[in-house]
């Protein structure tokens, strides 16, 4: 996947998983066992797709992370051999002698592509990032309502045991 199609992934997997964590109202006590049950296996279903969503978000996360990386050093890198060739240059050039401020100078234009690609992976995994705590966090919320589906259905068990 190119990194340019990287954020429309993103924000498709958010609202998804916003669609996703839309729920009806829970039922309660008062609901029939079924309709308890039915209740359930719809959460469960839902879970388990933001789960996936989660699991290829933090895939996108960690090979976003890795490029930034790799960007970074080769930045230094590149910056790196121009200081290098600056250096081998002559200090005096048609005249003139080039302080070391002017040399840092060269070599800072000339990884300025190199830098701006650099500093796109960092903002790629940073909107990952974000991705991934917002997915994180609507999978804990429909985890917490399927928790309370299970207790009211434990409960209509509990309730039907004393019945007998």
């Amino acid at each position: 996947m190119a990194d340019a199609d990287l954020p429309q992934v993103l924000d498709l997997y958010i609202a998804q998983v916003r669609a996703l964590r839309d729920l009806p109202v829970l039922p309660g006590p008062g609901h029939a066992p079924a309709d308890v049950l039915e209740h359930l296996h719809e959460i469960r279903s839902r879970l388990d797709r933001v789960e996936e969503l989660l699991s290829n978000t933090l895939r996108l996360r960690a090979a976003a992370q890795r490029n930034a990386v790799i960007a970074s050093g080769e930045v230094d890198d590149a910056w790196d051999l121009a200081i290098r060739r600056l250096r081998a240059a002559p200090v005096q050039s048609g005249g003139e002698f080039t302080s070391a401020r002017e040399r840092h100078a060269e070599a800072n234009l000339a990884v300025l592509d190199a830098r701006h690609a650099a500093r796109r992976a960092v903002q790629t995994a940073h909107r990952c990032e974000e991705a991934a705590e917002v997915i994180r966090l609507a999978h804990r919320g429909l985890d917490g309502a399927r928790a309370d589906i299970l207790t009211v259905l434990r409960t209509l068990a509990f309730e039907s045991h004393l019945e007998r």
